[in-house]
């Protein structure tokens, strides 16, 4: 079976280094003997994002040729703070859905969420990439965070919204701007103001 394109891509980023980093997030290949990914999110948190889909299923992903699975480290404490999902479409081959959450509750890693997701979506577009993603429609902060990005919705059935990435919305977002501003404020409080939990 031929790789596909999503696996390629970060096949040629991997065999260079072990990983690859924004600001403040770290990516590598999910390890599902090091990574305890399903074990970390509730089982609820987990069937919004990933419905039907247990711990087995799920690490029989990464074996898979249209799928990698990045795990997210915090890059100063080294603490797992979310997954990213890709899977590469057969048609067009350049098209691509992604699924993913993050673990960790509080101000610091939500601002982490929008600029890891940022960074990798933006590296993918860079390589040519179409985007889709989706989620439950009762999952309306999934909902909000996509629409952040530049994701429209294209369609919607039982129950799910179905979004693509719209370059020129997501080249406009000011979203990298607004994280920095947040970081600045963090970056001025004691340490033991900023949660982890």
């Amino acid at each position: 079976m031929a790789i596909s394109k999503i696996k390629r891509t970060f096949a040629d980023v991997f065999h260079v280094q072990d990983h690859f980093e924004s600001q403040h997030v770290r990516f590598r290949p999910y390890n599902p003997s090091k990574d305890s990914i399903f074990e970390s999110f509730s089982p609820s948190d987990w069937d919004l994002m990933f419905p039907n889909t247990n711990k087995e299923t799920f690490n029989k992903w990464s074996q898979l040729e249209h799928y990698v699975i990045l795990s997210c480290f915090d890059r100063f404490t080294n603490l797992l703070c979310g997954v990213l999902v890709f899977i590469n479409m057969k048609n067009p081959d350049n098209g691509i859905y992604f699924h993913g959450g993050t673990l960790r509750k509080g101000v610091r890693f939500s601002l982490m969420a929008y600029e890891g997701l940022h960074y990798v979506l933006k590296f993918l577009i860079e390589k040519g990439f179409e985007i889709y993603t989706s989620c439950v429609k009762v999952n309306i902060s999934a909902d909000m965070f996509q629409k952040r990005f530049g994701f429209i919705e294209f369609f919607a059935d039982h129950g799910y919204s179905y979004k693509y990435l719209d370059f020129e919305k997501f080249s406009e977002c000011d979203i990298l701007q607004r994280i920095n501003l947040c970081y600045d404020k963090l970056n001025h409080q004691p340490i033991n103001d900023i949660s982890y939990e």
